[in-house]
C-alpha cells in the first residue's frame, strides 16, 4: 500500500461560502491526518469569491481539490459530484460554514473500519470561540420515529454502500441525508455511532433565517413520509400538530418579548408552516 495515498476523502458543497469556508478548511488542515486526506469542494454555483478563497489553501492541504457543480443550486447534486469524483472508499462530509472538531476524521474513520456508514455528534455553535450553545442530538436517536440516521454536515460511508442505494436523492431539497442513511439501512447497510467525532454547526442568528431553516425542515419531513411510509415510518399525529399550530396563535404576542423569543416562536412557526406545504405539495395530511 502506497504510504502517501489518501486514506479518506472529505466532501464539502459549497455556494457563496467565502466569508466561513475558510474556517472549516482551517479545522481540516488541523487534523493529525490533513497531509492523507482528499478534500473535495464542490463549488455549486457561487457568486462571490469562494473559489478563490479554497485555491488559497491549497499549500495547506495538499489533497485539496476544488470542482464545479453548476448545472443546478442543490447540496445533493453537488455532493453526488463530489463522491463520484473521490479517488478514496472512505467517504468523510461536513459543511462549509461550519468547524470539525479536532480528531474528527479520525474518529470517523476509526468507526468506520466496522460499519458501513457512521453519524458523528453535532453541537450548537454560534460562529464565535468553540463553546457548545447546545448539547447535540444523541447519535442513535430515531429520526421522526423511524430509524436513526446521520446528517450529511457530520457523516462518513463506504462509496459501496453509496453507489449501491444510487447516492443522494436530488429531489428532496431538505432531509435527503436521512433519506440516503434509512435507504443504506434498509438495504442492510449498517450505521454506526462515533460521538467523539464532534462538529460544531453554526447556528442561525436571526428569527428570519431560522424560520427558512426550520421551514426546509417541515417540508422535508413530509417528502420523506411520503417516500418512506411503506417501509413503516408513522405519519405524525394531526391531533398533536393543530395543538401546536393552536399553540403558535396564543403565543404569538411572544415575538414582542425579545430577539430570542422572536427566534423560538419563528422556529417552532417554520416547522409548522413547512409541514402544511409539504402536506399540500405530496397530497397526504402530516401536520
Amino acid at each position: 500500500m502506497d504510504a502517501s495515498a489518501p486514506i479518506a476523502s472529505v466532501v464539502i458543497p459549497a455556494r457563496d461560502a467565502a466569508a466561513v469556508i475558510g474556517v472549516q478548511l482551517a479545522a481540516l488542515a488541523a487534523q493529525p491526518e490533513a497531509d492523507r486526506l482528499e478534500v473535495l469542494v464542490v463549488d455549486n454555483g457561487s457568486s462571490d469569491s469562494t473559489s478563490a478563497v479554497v485555491r488559497s489553501w491549497r499549500d495547506r492541504l495538499p489533497g485539496l481539490r476544488l470542482i464545479e457543480a453548476r448545472d443546478r443550486a442543490s447540496q445533493s447534486y453537488a455532493r453526488n459530484v463530489g463522491i463520484a469524483a473521490a479517488q478514496c472508499e472512505q467517504i468523510l462530509l461536513c459543511d462549509a460554514d461550519d468547524h470539525v472538531d479536532g480528531g474528527w476524521a479520525a474518529h470517523l474513520l476509526a468507526a468506520l473500519t466496522s460499519a458501513d456508514s457512521v453519524v458523528g455528534l453535532v453541537v450548537g455553535w454560534d460562529g464565535g470561540s468553540l463553546r457548545p450553545r447546545t448539547s447535540g442530538q444523541e447519535c442513535f436517536e430515531p429520526r421522526f420515529d423511524f430509524l436513526p440516521a446521520f446528517g450529511s454536515n457530520n457523516a462518513a460511508f463506504t462509496k459501496r454502500a453509496w453507489t449501491a442505494v444510487g447516492g443522494f436523492d436530488e429531489v428532496i431539497e431538505v432531509g435527503e441525508d436521512i433519506d440516503l442513511s434509512w435507504r443504506m439501512q434498509l438495504a442492510g447497510y449498517t450505521l454506526a455511532c462515533a460521538p467523539r467525532a464532534r462538529v460544531f454547526g453554526r447556528e442561525r442568528s436571526t428569527a428570519a433565517s431560522t424560520f427558512r431553516q426550520t421551514y426546509g425542515y417541515g417540508k422535508g419531513q413530509v417528502a420523506l413520509y411520503a417516500k418512506h411510509r411503506s417501509a413503516g415510518m408513522p405519519r405524525s399525529s394531526t391531533r398533536d400538530g393543530l395543538r401546536r399550530l393552536g399553540s403558535l396563535v396564543l403565543h404569538v404576542g411572544d415575538v414582542a418579548h425579545s430577539p430570542a423569543m422572536r427566534t423560538y416562536w419563528g422556529a417552532r412557526a417554520g416547522w409548522r408552516c413547512g409541514r402544511i406545504a409539504g402536506s399540500l405539495r405530496h397530497h397526504t395530511l402530516n401536520l
